[in-house]
């Protein structure tokens, strides 16, 4: 009774708030929405489409065949775990826990494996670390390559470390079994529908979430000067795109900016941790477990960070 209570007063506060200040909530959403139509919807609706219909059309096998005898020594996952690692590594949030969650309903991978796969594979891409946030937010086209690989070591340090705690070692050497499900056939244009459908459904709820935490991040941004530090802590756990601008655009030195901005897309912040829910509701999945993971790789990213800035030149 007290959380429903909780619930609706924070629901009535949120529209008070919204009726009291339309200036800042349209602008928060106009902002929202050009985020997601003009870099989410085209940076990940086509691996969202692609990624459903290689499992509309039972290609997974084929296409991580190759990936197998170099993916399985190095993270001791089965052939169908092939799979959220390579989207992972080309896509950004939250397509690596879309792909680990749809595995897990499909029957294709253990719950297990599942969650194993989660605490590594759901990064921010490739495209967002090497243009974004080094090129527009930090204007050092230089270091593009070594957040990215930072990241990516951090992901590695994290499947290392998972598989050692929680695994005890283990490698998964097989998928599950094929179910019935998967060996009914299909025509490539139901496929393709289905596809299709089930990318604009996903898209348009990673856009929701999107267009609510950029009218958070507005709000924090109108915050007074003096509570400016506060905003970039609060930016930073909310809104990574809104946080990696701000951070970059302030008066801190280019070092700091480098070491904030990075451990802040290594967490991905709040509006990435709904989305990612959003995405394995339903799986089984943990998003506590997810979350913890998230923070382990936070710290190796700032260790790492920190370290190689104190002896490289940037």
């Amino acid at each position: 009774m007290k959380k429903k209570q909780i619930l609706s007063f924070f629901s009535l506060l949120c529209l008070f708030i919204l009726f009291f200040s339309p200036e800042v909530c349209f602008a928060g959403a106009k902002k929202g929405i050009t985020l997601w139509i003009y870099t989410i919807i085209p940076s990940l609706l086509p691996f969202i489409i692609v990624s459903n219909l290689f499992l509309n059309l039972n290609l997974l096998l084929s296409l991580t065949d190759w990936l197998y005898p170099i993916l399985h020594p190095l993270f001791k996952v089965s052939k169908y775990g092939c799979f959220p690692i390579l989207i992972g590594m080309m896509s950004g949030y939250p397509m690596g826990a879309k792909a680990c969650a749809d595995l897990v309903k499909e029957g294709k991978i253990s719950s297990l494996e599942g969650q194993y796969l989660l605490s590594f594979v759901n990064n921010p891409s490739p495209m967002f670390l090497t243009t974004y946030l080094s090129i527009q937010c930090l204007q050092n086209a230089r270091i593009k390559y070594l957040l990215y690989c930072v990241l990516l070591a951090s992901s590695f340090f994290n499947s290392f470390l998972y598989r050692i705690l929680f695994l005890k070692r283990k490698t998964f050497n097989h998928s599950l079994k094929e179910t019935s499900k998967d060996n009914a056939s299909r025509s490539f244009a139901h496929a393709i529908d289905q596809a299709i459908l089930d990318g604009f459904i996903t898209i348009i709820k990673i856009g929701g979430y999107v267009l609510l935490f950029s009218i958070l991040a507005m709000f924090l941004l109108n915050l007074p000067l003096t509570l400016k530090p506060l905003t970039y802590g609060l930016l930073s756990l909310t809104e990574i795109t809104t946080a990696c601008y701000e951070l970059g655009i302030s008066t801190f030195s280019t070092k700091i900016k480098i070491i904030l901005t990075l451990t802040s897309t290594a967490f991905g912040g709040l509006s990435s941790l709904f989305q990612t829910q959003s995405v394995i509701a339903g799986s089984g999945l943990s998003l506590k477990t997810y979350i913890q993971c998230k923070i382990t790789q936070c710290i190796f990213v700032f260790l790492s960070i920190t370290v190689l800035l104190i002896f490289f030149r940037i």
